[in-house]
């Protein structure tokens, strides 16, 4: 009896593995094996493409910033070189007021512009300045 189970049970696993075998080995088995690796290696793909454009974003986002600051650099320059103007032009206001005190006695006169922010309205302003 108990050599009949033994026997039962290694027919039934010898009839159940060779229908198993012929499957693993044919061509519709190793395909599904194929797309699985294809699929992994797409999965694969994709990451590496998403990371591709990640660092390209962060590239693009590098620039802008670059010529975001080199253009706040060149308006910075161009406002130094306004405030140089501005003070080469009042030292020569200093020296005219200088030179004109001299030559009027005391008394000296000032001329000023003031304008709005958007330059619409001007208005000149004449003092005559005379120290007691």
């Amino acid at each position: 009896m108990k050599r009949s189970t033994f026997v039962t049970a290694a027919a039934l696993a010898f009839a159940v593995s060779a229908p198993l075998l012929g499957m693993t080995t044919a061509p519709a088995f190793a395909q599904d094996w194929a797309d699985d690796a294809d699929h992994e290696g797409n999965w694969h793909q994709d990451r590496r493409e998403r990371l591709m454009d990640l660092l390209q974003e962060r590239r693009d986002r590098r620039s802008e910033i670059m010529d975001m600051l080199r253009e706040r650099r060149d308006r910075r320059a161009e406002i130094m070189d306004m405030l140089r103007e501005r003070r080469d032009r009042r030292e020569a206001l200093a020296d005219l007021i200088r030179e004109r005190r001299g030559s009027e006695g005391e008394c000296y006169f000032t001329t000023r512009s003031l304008s709005d922010e958007n330059r619409d309205f001007l208005i000149i302003v004449r003092r005559r300045v005379c120290p007691d």
